[in-house]
């Protein structure tokens, strides 16, 4: 039983090394990397899944494929999410609808707390960084 965890443990950590990255390995737990792993995953959305989801703009990416980024649920009660392009604020989730599909490299997402840490009490609501090609 002991040798079944000891394998499982070191499978989990292969598989999350293999999804996150170097930045995953280096805290160097097993224990740690599958929910580091899926967080990093749930807070990203690339190129590729954009593609292949077949939507016209960053908006409708979001949409579809990361509804929860619409709404910081952690936010205070009117608390809007911002959208940053070039590390400067284009506006609220609307601007999403400026930017086509084909232009994004990744869209990352950033919780209310560690933006409004970042950018001040106007991202308190979250935030979307668009990272163009």
């Amino acid at each position: 039983m002991r040798r079944h965890r000891f394998r499982t443990a070191v499978a989990v950590a292969a598989a999350a090394c293999a999804v996150g990255g170097a930045t995953a390995c280096a805290s160097g737990g097993a224990t740690d990397e599958p929910a580091t792993a899926v967080r990093d995953v749930r807070n990203r959305l690339t190129a590729e899944e954009i593609a292949a989801s077949g939507v016209p703009t960053a908006y409708d990416a979001v949409d579809r494929l990361r509804r929860q980024w619409k709404r910081d649920m952690s936010a205070p009660g009117d608390a809007a999410v911002s959208v940053y392009l070039d590390n400067r604020r284009i506006g609220g989730l609307d601007a999403l609808r400026n930017i086509g599909a084909a232009e994004v490299r990744e869209l990352q997402y950033v919780s209310g707390r560690e933006a409004e840490q970042r950018w001040g009490p106007e991202a308190r609501g979250g935030a979307i960084i668009v990272l163009r090609r």
